[in-house]
């Protein structure tokens, strides 16, 4: 049943502040973004923050593996010094996906290093 005064039924369009919030959370939850990405259609900024974490969360991958085959190839000791490196590595990425979620949810653009370019691109 439809409420007094609503047209279309149980129709419901995303807010301003909904998709404020996805873009948000998609950059510390990386399938978040994927989420936002494949359904948002319309808000084509919403659409960018979801690409640009998913990528942003690719390319970090990519990174710790590749640090991890030189530091392994090195010697025992390269692949200690990684064990060491790894966590303050990830986390400084965690942090850095927090502070664009943050500018994200205040509505504010930013371009993250190599993967920004793309997913404005490709978001568009």
């Amino acid at each position: 049943m439809a409420k007094k005064g609503s047209k279309g039924g149980n129709k419901k369009m995303a807010t301003k502040s909904d998709n404020a919030l996805l873009s948000a959370l998609s950059y510390p939850i990386p399938i978040v973004g994927l989420f936002v990405f494949l359904t948002q259609k319309e808000d084509l900024t919403a659409k960018f923050h979801g690409l640009q974490a998913v990528l942003y969360w690719v390319l970090s991958w990519v990174v710790v593996m590749v640090l991890g085959l030189v530091f392994g190839a090195l010697s025992f000791l390269g692949a200690l010094m990684w064990l060491a490196v790894v966590p303050l590595l990830w986390l400084a990425m965690w942090v850095y996906s927090l502070y664009v979620g943050y500018k994200a949810y205040k509505g504010e653009k930013v371009l993250m290093p190599v993967v920004g370019t793309l997913a404005e691109k490709h978001a568009s």
